[in-house]
């Protein structure tokens, strides 16, 4: 009885190799963009649990082959049935990531943007002032951070992480910065608020294999509260009325002085006629006495007389 009981597992093995059946290996494609990693299934993997939980093991299961041949076998999952049931499994995983570059845009209108919804940044100010402001993202995973994006990320593929992680990371950035100043500091320094996001994410982001190329705001603000944009706009019209004022006033002066330039050209002009005039007279003088003659415009002129 103990041997019929032996040779039933033969027997089926037997009678599975008759029925023809076996495990079908396969083959997966790599692309340009893409850095696959496999990983093998089978193993001891409770002794090299350590090993497994780090980059350095992901990256000497880097393939660079292009077209990657992955084995199966077939495994029983009942070893008391007298055929088994025998399953066709993989030996190893393979994981591929794109290391094409991702870019978001984060927009409040629902027909711009990525997503055909308000994915705006909602803030405020230090007077707790509400207001959306949209983002751009641009992102990459380079060829040397492969492995340490597969083991922060766990085989998420960049477009998931960009939406979600560094989403929240912009997010909570742009509310700490805008959070502590007020809205015309906010209005005023945009650029600065969103080139410290950039690099805050950079140096998070940097070491757990992703690059981030890229993030800048567009559309400007947008607040809750209509009244602050009227109140806004008619400020900016003030401005404008106050500064057409003063650029009237500039033209003014500047046109006055002209005009005075101009008297003094004249004055000027005039002196070296009279000058020009008793240079001649003297010229032509004839040793009598001089005499008092006028110009055209009255006025007196000293002169000589010629004997003419």
């Amino acid at each position: 009885m103990r041997t019929q009981h032996l040779l039933l597992p033969l027997a089926a093995s037997l009678l599975l190799a008759a029925c023809g059946r076996h495990a079908v290996d396969e083959y997966a494609e790599v692309g340009p963009s893409e850095t696959a990693f496999l990983i093998a299934l089978d193993g001891n993997t409770l002794d090299n649990q350590s090993k497994l939980n780090s980059v350095a093991f992901l990256e000497k299961n880097r393939v660079s082959a292009k077209r990657i041949f992955i084995p199966h076998k077939l495994i029983n999952l009942c070893q008391s049935c007298w055929f088994g049931d025998y399953r066709d499994v993989a030996s190893a995983r393979l994981v591929k990531i794109n290391r094409s570059p991702v870019t978001r845009e984060w927009t409040r209108p629902v027909s711009t943007g990525t997503a055909r919804a308000n994915q705006s940044f909602s803030v405020e100010s230090s007077e707790s002032i509400d207001f959306d402001i949209g983002a751009t993202l641009t992102a990459h995973v380079a060829e040397a951070d492969a492995a340490a994006f597969l083991y922060y990320f766990a085989g998420k593929q960049l477009e998931e992480i960009a939406d979600s992680n560094i989403r929240g990371f912009i997010a909570a950035s742009l509310a700490r910065q805008f959070g502590v100043n007020t809205l015309d500091w906010g209005r005023s320094h945009k650029n600065e608020v969103f080139a410290n996001a950039l690099k805050e994410a950079q140096a998070f982001f940097g070491p757990k294999g992703v690059t981030i190329d890229n993030i800048g705001f567009v559309e400007g603000m947008s607040y809750h509260d209509s009244r602050i944009q009227d109140a806004i706009n008619k400020k900016f019209e003030a401005d404008v009325q106050v500064e057409a004022a003063k650029q009237q006033l500039t033209a003014a002066e500047t046109l006055a002085k002209a005009g005075a330039a101009v008297q003094v050209q004249q004055d000027l002009e005039m002196r070296k006629r009279e000058q020009d005039l008793r240079a001649r007279a003297i010229e032509k003088w004839d040793g009598h006495m001089p005499q008092v003659v006028g110009n055209n415009e009255g006025k007196l002129l000293f002169g000589i007389n010629t004997g003419k």
